[in-house]
């Protein structure tokens, strides 16, 4: 009985350590997506500090860093919205390649507000359509535009 148990036990801890190195492979992808995304939207931080998305870097909780600080703390108000959509989308992408448990789609409301200028809605809606193309998910937006 005493065997049994202990074979079981070393089972259950291959099993885990496998599973272990499985979620992180998953979120270095997940970090890796979140990169590629920051590069194709311009934040205005990358070019005010002169600086490549590359050096985010994250912590132990997955929350984005750059130079010491989060993200965020170098944002700028239009920014604040740029930063959190591509680690929404990242979250997506990477759990239908691998098989996670998200429902597949994510949904935007007035995703353009903080983007007033004509500029920044088309880098957006840009960034958006290109991600169309690089995941499977659905991305739902709501916005209104004056004509």
């Amino acid at each position: 009985m005493t065997a049994k148990l202990t074979d079981r036990a070393t089972e259950v801890e291959k099993e885990l350590e496998a599973q272990i190195a499985q979620d992180k492979l998953i979120i270095k992808e997940f970090q890796a997506n979140y990169i590629n995304m920051l590069k194709e939207i311009e934040l205005t931080v990358f070019q005010r500090e002169k600086a490549l998305a590359e050096e985010v870097y994250f912590d132990d909780d997955n929350l984005p860093f750059f130079r010491g600080q989060l993200l965020k703390k170098f944002a700028s108000a239009s920014d604040q919205s740029r930063i959190i959509f591509p680690y929404l989308l990242s979250c997506l992408k990477t759990s239908l390649e691998k098989g996670g448990n998200h429902l597949g789609f994510s949904l935007f409301d007035e995703p353009l507000q903080q983007n007033p200028d004509e500029k920044g809605r088309e880098r957006l809606i840009a960034f958006f359509e290109k991600l169309g193309s690089l995941t499977t998910g659905q991305i739902l937006t709501f916005t209104s535009l004056s004509v």
